[in-house]
């Protein structure tokens, strides 16, 4: 098995983060009072991943519906790309070009020599 040195991986990442063309909005998941003294979910920004670059690649293999609202609704997944060391929650909300995508699936930033975080996501439009 080859080794890769760690500036060869520096390297690759470096390069790779200049291929992605988008900038993401990262929303993070949060609880705040109500007036009834209970609590309602909410997401804001998470300071620090307000411009982070992207990539939004369509999933149509996995396009599905489900009931929503109840009707039918088409759910169409896709997988944004982000810089390897991207700290992503899988309750987060992602935002690019105004388009609001929810996180199934935060990657997996912790495998050896990742390139770049890959994201599975639905969008919620």
């Amino acid at each position: 098995m080859l080794a890769i040195r760690e500036w060869e991986l520096e390297s690759d990442r470096d390069e790779m983060e200049e291929s992605l063309p988008d900038t993401a909005l990262v929303m993070r998941q949060i609880e705040v009072s109500d007036p009834d003294g209970g609590t309602t979910v909410t997401y804001a920004t998470v300071t620090g991943l307000e411009a982070v670059p992207c990539r939004v690649i369509p999933r149509s293999t996995f396009a599905a519906e489900r009931v929503e609202g109840g009707g039918l609704t088409a759910v169409t997944y896709w997988e944004i790309l982000m810089p390897w060391d991207t700290e992503i929650h899988d309750t987060d909300r992602i935002v690019v070009n105004d388009v609001m995508y929810e996180v199934n699936d935060g990657g997996a930033p912790d495998r050896s020599q990742s390139l770049l975080l890959v994201l599975n996501c639905r969008s919620l439009e």
